[in-house]
């Protein structure tokens, strides 16, 4: 799941959703002083970033998902418990993380499969710091994992490990980053629902995981639990991983897409 950068024409409007079931048209935008410059959504929730780099969330709560320091889900946008001034943001089933313009990074939400990187189960309600040994420049959520990539473009990844999803082997939950298996830099990832898939600073992309619908693009349906090279996977410049199915993008504009029809 990726995070929303909004064109410079839209940073005066908000463009948000009400998270309400039965809602099938967008309503009307709600604004805020600055608006909003990124918008990320989750599996019930969504956050965004104001020009200003505040942080506000709406929808379900259950988790703590909206980072406000309670569990009450919010109709509107209500600002996160946290002075830090966030620059990206990535939102997963039922937690998010954001990271700062000094490249730290913070999660919060759902943590039963170590999800938020804390080395800990439990869920949290406002947004805790990961790693603070580490500097993170991108971030992507999945449904129970997260990955992130360094400076130098080593990637990272942590929580759910059953489906090899964190790419080192396929095992028990981990609860804190673990370096993925390969020498390989990465220039982007993106952590879809078991799998995960990332461009490296060549443009081949890599995938690694659950592979059961050919969301890996390997020219097969058994899992990997190491990156393995896209079929025909060069030359792109970014990738999207979904539940079943990945999509990638190249400089030209065009899409390919492999796995869950």
């Amino acid at each position: 799941m990726r995070t929303l950068l909004l064109p410079a024409a839209l940073l005066p409007v908000a463009l948000l959703f009400a998270a309400c079931e039965g809602i099938t048209a967008p309503r009307d935008p709600v604004m805020l002083e600055g608006g909003f410059v990124v918008l990320s959504v989750g599996g019930d929730h969504s956050c965004g970033v104001t020009g200003e780099g505040a942080m506000y969330c709406w929808g379900e709560n259950r988790s703590g998902q909206l980072g406000t320091g309670g569990f009450s889900p919010a109709s509107a946008p209500v600002r996160a418990s946290t002075t830090q001034q966030f620059t990206r943001l990535a939102s997963g089933l039922e937690h998010s993380c954001g990271l700062t313009a000094d490249d730290r990074l913070f999660c919060w939400g759902a943590n039963w499969r170590g999800q938020l990187g804390n080395a800990s189960r439990i869920n949290q309600a406002v947004p805790v710091e990961i790693a603070e040994h580490e500097r993170f420049t991108v971030v992507s959520t999945g449904w129970f994992h997260t990955c992130a990539l360094t400076q130098g473009g080593e990637a990272y990844c942590w929580g759910a490990n059953g489906q090899a999803q964190l790419g080192a082997g396929a095992g028990d939950d981990v609860l804190v980053p673990q370096r993925v298996s390969t020498g390989l830099r990465f220039a982007s990832i993106s952590a879809g629902g078991f799998h995960t898939c990332a461009v490296d600073v060549n443009g081949r992309v890599h995938c690694w995981g659950a592979n059961s619908f050919g969301q890996l693009g390997v020219g097969s349906t058994t899992d990997q639990p190491v990156p393995q090279l896209v079929t025909n996977g060069a030359g792109f410049s970014g990738v999207a991983a979904g539940y079943t199915h990945t999509c990638g993008l190249r400089p030209d504009g065009s899409v390919a897409c492999w796995g869950r029809v």
